[in-house]
This record gives C-alpha cells, sequence and structure tokens, in this order.
C-alpha cells in the first residue's frame, strides 16, 4: 500500500483534507458551544427579568385590592356605593399597562357578588372563596372561567375585615387574556415564545390562547409525554434549563419562579432558529470543503499523473535496457529534476552502448591475437622437437665401441673421425636448430608484446567501464524506485568489467611465466652455441642442451594451452559483446 509515488501524494492531499475537515469541525463545534453558552445567558437573564416584572405587577394588584379592602367605603354597609366605587375605580386604571384586573366585586359571606353589568353571581363554591371563610386573607386562585364573563380568569380573594372581623371578601378577577399578551412580548427570538404555569402544571398564560387552563403535566392534544415529564420537573425544581420538542420544534428554555404566586414562568427559543446562523455557516463550510477536496483530488490526480508518468516511460525503457536492449532511447521532455535524470540515464544508455561495442570488439582482437599465439607457440614446440633428435644422435655418436688391436687404431682413427664428423655436423645441427629456436623465441617475444598491449587496453576499457558502472549505480540511487531498473543495467555492466580486468590479470600472468621461462631458454641457446666452440665438452654440453630443450618443448606447450585458453575468454568476452548488439538489433526489428 502507497507504495507508488502517484498514491502517496494523493495520500498527502487526502490527509490535508482530513485535517482541513477536523479544523473546520472544531470550528463548528466551538461556534456552537459559544452559541449554546450565550443562549443560555440569555434565556436566564430574560427570564429572570421577566419573572421579576410579572412578580411585581401581580404584587401590585394584590396591593392595590388591600388598599380598596381598607376603604371606608368598602367597609360602609351601603353595598350598592361600595360596588360602584370599585367599578369606578376599575374603569379608571382599566386602560393602564399591566393592568390585569377586568372585574372587582365585592362578595357578601354567603357568596353573594355583583357581576361587572349588575347582576348578581353566586361565588360561594369557589376554592379562594372558601379559603377565604376559612381564614387565609389573600388567596389566588387556579385558572377558572368567570361567570360574569366567560372569560378564563384567575381570581384573588382579599378578606374585608371591620373590627377585626371578616366582614365580606373583595374579589379582583385577571384576564389571563390580558396577562398573555404581555407575556407574549417575552419570547426569544422570532420564533420564540413565554408562558406562565402555576403550580400544579396548568397554563396561566400563552401566546397560544387556546391553551390557556391546560394542564402541561398531563399528555393529550399537544402536551407530549417529554413535555409533560419536562414540566413536572419544572414544578420540582422551580429555576433551571431545558430541552424537549412542542408541536414540531425544538426548544430551549430557561425557567424562573414568581415568589408573590408560586407561578413559573418559562422563556423559550426556538432552537433551529437560534442555531441557524450556526447551521448555515456549517452548511457553508460542508459545501466548501466537499468542493475543496474534489478539487484538490482532480488536481492532485491531474498533476500526479503528469509528473509520474515520465517516470513510468523512464522505469519502462530502463527496464528494456536492463533486459540488453542498449537501442531504447529514453525520451522525456521534461525541464525538471526527472527530465534531467532521464536526459543522465540515456546518455548512460549511449556510453555503455559505445562502451559494449568496444569490449566486443577488443574481444575479438584478442581472441584473433590469442589463437595467433597458440599457432606460434605449436611452430616453436615443433621446431624444439626437431632439434631435439640430432643431439641424441650426437650423444650416441660421442660413446661408440672399438675394434680390435690389429685395425683398432685404423678403426678408432676412422671411428674417431666420424665421431668428429658427427660431432661437427650435429654441431652444426644444432647451430641452425639454436639459430631457428631464436628466431621462434624472438617471434613468439614480439607476439607476446602485442598480447600485453591489448592486455593494457583491455584493462583500461575494464576500468572506464567499472566507472560507468558507478556512475549508473549513483545515479540509480537518486532516482529512488525509478532508478531500480536501471540499477540492474550497472550490475551488469560492472560485472563484465571486472570479468574483463580478472580475464586480462590471468592473461599477464601467462606472459609473466612465459616471459620467464623464454629467457631462460635463451640461455640455454647461448650455452648450446658456446658449446661449439667448446668441443672437448661436447657431450656434458649436449646432454644439457637437450635438457634445455626438453624444458622448452614444456613450456612451450603450456604457453599454447594458456594460449587458447586466452582465446576462450576472449571468444567469450566477445559473444557477450555480440549479444548485447543482437538484443539491440531485434529490439530495433
Amino acid at each position: 500500500m502507497f507504495k507508488s509515488i502517484k498514491s502517496k501524494i494523493l495520500a498527502l492531499l487526502l490527509l490535508a483534507v482530513m485535517v482541513l475537515i477536523a479544523t473546520n469541525l472544531i470550528a463548528v463545534v466551538a461556534a456552537r458551544r459559544d452559541q449554546a453558552e450565550q443562549l443560555r445567558i440569555a434565556l436566564q437573564d430574560s427570564a429572570l427579568a421577566n419573572s421579576k416584572m410579572v412578580d411585581e405587577r401581580i404584587r401590585r394588584h394584590i396591593d392595590r385590592l388591600s388598599v380598596l379592602a381598607n376603604t371606608a367605603t368598602v367597609k360602609g354597609d351601603d353595598k350598592n356605593a361600595a360596588q360602584a366605587y370599585l367599578l369606578a375605580e376599575l374603569n379608571r386604571d382599566l386602560n393602564q399597562e399591566g393592568y390585569y384586573f377586568d372585574l372587582i366585586s365585592l362578595a357578601d359571606l354567603d357568596g353573594t357578588a355583583f357581576a361587572v353589568d349588575g347582576s348578581r353571581v353566586d361565588a360561594s363554591d369557589r376554592a379562594y372563596f372558601q379559603a377565604v371563610l376559612n381564614g387565609q386573607d389573600i388567596v389566588v386562585s387556579e385558572p377558572i372561567i368567570s361567570r360574569s364573563g366567560g372569560k378564563i380568569s384567575v381570581a384573588i380573594g382579599m378578606a374585608v375585615k371591620r373590627d377585626g372581623r371578616l366582614f365580606r371578601v373583595l374579589i379582583g378577577l385577571m384576564s389571563l387574556e390580558r396577562l398573555s399578551d404581555e407575556v407574549a412580548a417575552m419570547r426569544h427570538g422570532e420564533n420564540g415564545r413565554a408562558y406562565i404555569i402555576d403550580a400544579n402544571g396548568t397554563c396561566i398564560a400563552h401566546p397560544d390562547k387556546e391553551l390557556l387552563g391546560v394542564d402541561f403535566s398531563k399528555t393529550g392534544g399537544p402536551v407530549t409525554q417529554q413535555m409533560a415529564d419536562m414540566i413536572k420537573t419544572m414544578i420540582i425544581d422551580k429555576a433551571g434549563v431545558a430541552e424537549y420538542g412542542f408541536m414540531g420544534v425544538n426548544s430551549i428554555l430557561n425557567y424562573q419562579p414568581i415568589p408573590s404566586t408560586g407561578w413559573i414562568l418559562a422563556v423559550v427559543a426556538d432552537r433551529n432558529e437560534v442555531f441557524a446562523a450556526v447551521d448555515n455557516l456549517t452548511r457553508q463550510l460542508t459545501a466548501i470543503i466537499v468542493i475543496t477536496t474534489l478539487l484538490l483530488l482532480i488536481l492532485g490526480w491531474y498533476f500526479t499523473s503528469k509528473t509520474v508518468q515520465p517516470i513510468s516511460d523512464l522505469i519502462t525503457a530502463t527496464s528494456r535496457v536492463a533486459q540488453g536492449d542498449l537501442d531504447t532511447e529514453i525520451v522525456v521532455d521534461t525541464g525538471d529534476e526527472i527530465g534531467y535524470l532521464a536526459r543522465s540515464f540515456d546518455q548512460m544508455r549511449q556510453d555503455t552502448k559505445e562502451l559494449v561495442n568496444n569490449i566486443a570488439v577488443a574481444g575479438n582482437r584478442v581472441s584473433d591475437i590469442a589463437k595467433a599465439l597458440a599457432v606460434k607457440a605449436d611452430q616453436t614446440a615443433a621446431a624444439v622437437q626437431n632439434a631435439g633428435i640430432p643431439v641424441s644422435g650426437a650423444g650416441k655418436a660421442g660413446t661408440g665401441p672399438g675394434g680390435g688391436e690389429a685395425g683398432a687404431v685404423s678403426f678408432r682413427t676412422e671411428h674417431d673421425r666420424q665421431g668428429i664428423d658427427n660431432v661437427v655436423n650435429t654441431m652444426r645441427e644444432i647451430e641452425r636448430s639454436a639459430n631457428q629456436v631464436t628466431a621462434s623465441l624472438n617471434t613468439l617475444n614480439q607476439a607476446i608484446d602485442d598480447v600485453g598491449q591489448f592486455v593494457e587496453a583491455i584493462n583500461a576499457i575494464a576500468g572506464q567501464t567499472n566507472k560507468l558502472a558507478l556512475d549508473a549505480a549513483v545515479e540509480a540511487t537518486r532516482a529512488g524506485e525509478a532508478g531500480k531498473g536501471f540499477t540492474v543495467v550497472a550490475d551488469e555492466v560492472r560485472n563484465l568489467a571486472e570479468s574483463s580486468a580478472e580475464s586480462a590479470a590471468e592473461i599477464s600472468r601467462l606472459i609473466s611465466r612465459i616471459v620467464s621461462e623464454v629467457k631462460q631458454q635463451s640461455a640455454a641457446v647461448v650455452v648450446s652455441e658456446d658449446g661449439k666452440k667448446k668441443m672437448p665438452r661436447n657431450e656434458r654440453m649436449m646432454q644439457h642442451v637437450n635438457q634445455s630443450l626438453a624444458a622448452i618443448i614444456g613450456l612451450v606447450q603450456d604457453l599454447s594451452e594458456k594460449a587458447k585458453d586466452v582465446a576462450v575468454a576472449a571468444e567469450q568476452v566477445g559473444r557477450a559483446g555480440q549479444d548485447v548488439d543482437d538484443a539491440g538489433n531485434n529490439s530495433r526489428s
């Protein structure tokens, strides 16, 4: 995995995209967290401020009833005058902002009260009225339907005492619709809302007046189980933060108590509205990330393909060169480092091809010279063998037997004369043979010198080849994966250079040995020529000459074998060069 350059570059691009996604995700999460904290603070501040305002207004209403309950008119015996007074006070304050009463009535202890239109209504069965009769001075009722006006209201019952005893009950009916209108303005945002519930969970005020008097602590209608559970928690905790779904809207609220009545005010925000900016930012960032990712991948694919394709072409070309095809041109037109590397490889290919051709030519020449050297060695060996025959005869002639005494002198004289003639003839033969051996050895020395020159040429070529191979290895190492194929070519060329150097060294050792032996045999020839002048020691010298020539024969034969080995090595070098040429010709065809 991730072995190719393209995959590595694309992996880096994907990593950059992942970092971009992570960075934007962190930014979005941080923005949401900050927005949520700001919302929490805003809802809490709003709920605290509005609950305090509602509490103050309800206290003013209670205080207003307390003032009226302590007036002489209300405490007087004339009920009609008292009711007229209360109606006048109601009309005077009715249009004031934050005034919730729509009826102020005075009831006798039997529960009889006057309606707005002057008709009588019975309040004796109302729980708040009974609570006042039972000794409470001020009682706030649950939501009720007014019997005088038919509206949902909350009654505040206050004891009217005269001489310390309960005389009448002053009743103020607060319109929950008016309270709802005022609470509706407490909403947070365009889609937010505010509402009030009493200590039992019954809705006291709500922008949707259809919900007034609905028990939010019980499921049914718009009240879900989640909302009912939340209302129960609100009743217990009195203050806090909650989230719930109501009529398809995800809501976040902060609730605070209204101490004067035990009610709870909740200020609600629409989550979707509050986080609309963050959600919009999230969508924008998502779109930007998607577009950026696609652009990066497309551009990355394009540029990596454009960058990697020359490397692939270079790998293909070097692989063919590694297989022996030195005629394949490496063509990369880019002006960057890859193009420079390709041109360097192509120049190396051309140099290697020329070097291989030179090695092949030199190998053929060495092979020809080695063959000629082998022929000369065979001729020298034959000449030495021919020279050995008269030497043996001369040795035998110097040791012939004698006759009887009568003809011994004549026979011995004649025999000695013949022996001397034979020795003289033998020495002449030896002289001629020695001259031939000397000439052959001179020719052999000249051939050896020629071989030495070619050995030096091979050593020079091998050294240059090894240098080029090292340069190729260095360039291939710089190329990394792309130069792996040409590394094989460099190794093969270096091995060829080392093999050529070893063959040349072996030839040099053979030549040194042959030269040493030839010098010894030249000295032996000189001794043979000196033997002509020292005839008294002819027999011993002849034996020495015979032994020396026998040694020459062995050395020349050894030289012949070594020359053949040189020829074989040269042919191998020639065939190696020819194989490379054939491979190049085959690739061209």
